[in-house]
């Protein structure tokens, strides 16, 4: 006697539909545990830009009318709220040596025991 499938699904059917599904799954995990991630770095990276912009801009108005290289600031251990082992370096250079009253103020922040490195520079 021929035997003639009814309806429904077979076993292997089944195993291979829940085979995709756990593959979409896997990767749909992965996915978000890569957004939330990245998005922890991108926030301590804001605050590390808040940092070296608020000791940039503490230490641009001592920039006097001609250029005098100097580093007023030299790994200084500073608090910031949510990012951990904040040091700071600000350096006044003198970009053009033609034109002697143009300063540019930099500021370094390393962060997360100097795994991770944020410059922000400025010039005046």
């Amino acid at each position: 006697m021929k035997y003639v499938n009814k309806t429904g699904f077979t076993t292997v059917e089944l195993l291979i539909t829940l085979f995709v599904a756990s593959a979409f799954l896997i990767s749909g995990y992965l996915l978000s545990s890569i957004v939330v991630s990245e998005s922890g770095d991108m926030r301590a990276n804001l605050r590390a830009t808040a940092v070296a912009r608020k000791y940039a801009n503490q230490y641009q108005p001592a920039v006097g009318t001609t250029c005098v290289a100097s580093t007023p600031l030299d790994n200084q251990s500073v608090t910031a709220s949510g990012i951990a082992d904040v040091k700071v370096t600000v350096t006044v250079s003198c970009p053009n040596s033609a034109v002697p009253n143009i300063s540019r103020v930099s500021s370094l922040v390393r962060y997360n025991d100097n795994k991770s490195t944020y410059v922000v520079e400025y010039s005046y």
